[in-house]
Parts: C-alpha cells; sequence; structure tokens
C-alpha cells in the first residue's frame, strides 16, 4: 500500500518511479491540481492505467481559498483549482 500526499509532487513521483510502482498493490493518492507547471491530472491517470492500475476517484474538493488562473466556464465553479482522492490498484495475476 502507497499513500501520496505530497501537495503537487505526486506528478513528478508517478513519472519517476514507473516500473517501481509495479510493486506497488495499492495507492491512495491525494492530487493536488493547484498550479499549471506541477502535471496534469489526465496525464497522471494515463501513466496508473499504462502500468496496468485500475482507479476511481473521489473526495473532490474546490480550492475556494486559491484564487482562479482562469475563470471556470461553469456558476457551479468558484475556482480552477482542486484536490482529488485517486484509489487505484492492480488486479491479481
Amino acid at each position: 500500500m502507497l499513500k501520496l500526499d505530497v501537495e503537487g509532487a505526486e506528478y513528478k513521483i508517478i513519472e519517476d518511479c514507473g516500473d517501481a510502482l509495479l510493486n506497488v498493490e495499492r495507492m491512495v493518492i491525494e492530487v493536488h491540481a493547484f498550479r499549471s507547471g506541477d502535471g496534469r491530472v489526465g496525464a497522471l491517470l494515463a501513466q496508473l492505467e499504462s502500468l496496468g492500475f485500475h482507479y476511481v476517484l473521489d473526495d473532490l474538493h474546490q480550492a475556494t481559498w486559491m484564487e482562479p488562473d482562469e475563470p471556470p466556464p461553469f456558476a457551479i465553479c468558484s475556482t480552477d483549482k482542486y484536490i482529488v482522492t485517486v484509489f487505484a490498484w492492480q488486479s491479481p495475476v
């Protein structure tokens, strides 16, 4: 079991660890979408998929304490910044 809550560094960690993650059966990742330079959630999820992980997303929170970089196109969204939890696992072989 691997738990990552590293305030935006999760993108680089998942990218850099690559094949080493094949030794991990389950992960819980708190993904921060605060700064455009950190990474993209879609790329992180694609990396997990390429390694054979399944995943579900849960616990989405808008980071309302942060000013948006761009105005969100939907009235229900007060910011373009958020945190989401990713639960990922590999199926037993």
